[in-house]
């Protein structure tokens, strides 16, 4: 989880700097090593308050899932915080 902070600093430069309408994939967080697969990522979700997903063309069912960069990333340093 702390190799996936660290990408996300690389990534963006600064947490500083993260802007509010930044999002990311499943892929994004697949190929960050945030998740391994949907069925982790949906456990992450149920059982450690993993963000859910922003659909933005507002159609769950037609849109791609979207991920607010800067909730995942405070849900990763809460869980290093909790981890320390």
């Amino acid at each position: 989880m702390e190799t996936a902070l660290r990408e996300t600093n690389r990534d963006t430069k600064s947490i500083d700097r993260i802007d509010s309408f930044q999002f990311w994939t499943y892929a994004d967080l697949k190929a960050r090593r945030i998740v391994g697969s949907r069925t982790d990522l949906h456990r992450k979700q149920r059982y450690h308050g993993f963000p859910k997903a922003i659909h933005l063309s507002g159609v769950p069912q037609r849109s791609a899932a979207s991920f607010r960069v800067a909730d995942v990333v405070a849900w990763l340093e809460a869980r290093i915080q909790e981890a320390e």
